[in-house]
């Protein structure tokens, strides 16, 4: 494929998932028969939607600037927007549920 076609592909991927986070999250639906619900049943976990976008732009920054994304779980640890964001979430998941 060529190049432009990918990365066109990956910005839509992108933003897809960033889209349906924030969907999950905002909604919190409960279906016919069952308890609970299948978003989170916190309307402060919405918020948590600010982090995932974050840590989705720096990951296509980086993929942009070719640096070294072939490993996303190293560098999940390696780049420090990315250890922020992802720091930055699981506070706010820990604040909510707990």
């Amino acid at each position: 494929y060529p190049p432009h076609f990918l990365e066109g592909m990956l910005v839509m991927s992108a933003a897809l998932v960033v889209a349906f986070y924030a969907l999950y999250t905002a909604l919190g639906l409960s279906l016919p028969g069952q308890r609970g619900s299948v978003g989170a049943s916190s309307p402060l976990v919405a918020y948590s939607t600010l982090p995932v976008l974050g840590a989705i732009m720096r990951y296509l920054q980086l993929s942009f600037q070719n640096e070294g994304v072939e490993y996303p779980e190293k560098l999940l640890f390696k780049d420090p927007g990315l250890l922020l964001a992802g720091l930055a979430w699981l506070a706010m998941m820990v604040a909510v549920f707990y």
